[in-house]
């Protein structure tokens, strides 16, 4: 039997990538990244490599850290003036 909430996720990374998928057209000089898709780890189920990965503190970075990398990073508390 299909997962009942598969539906529901295809919905949501639909939703992701179009919301994103806007502002990469409306940069000129940016063409080449249209054809490029990339998630915040945030709003998704993220792996890599089957690993959890958590999205980059602060909510403005797009980055993702996998269980292996070690902090600080960006983005936490008293590292806005790196």
């Amino acid at each position: 039997m299909p997962d009942p909430s598969s539906g529901r996720r295809q919905r949501r990374v639909a939703h992701e990538f179009l919301a994103k998928r806007g502002a990469v057209e409306a940069l000129q000089g940016a063409e080449a990244l249209a054809t490029r898709v990339a998630f915040y780890a945030g709003t998704l189920d993220c792996r890599v490599d089957g690993a959890a990965v958590r999205p980059q503190p602060g909510g403005l970075y797009g980055g993702w850290i996998t269980p292996e990398l070690a902090g600080p990073f960006k983005g936490e508390p008293g590292s806005q003036d790196w």
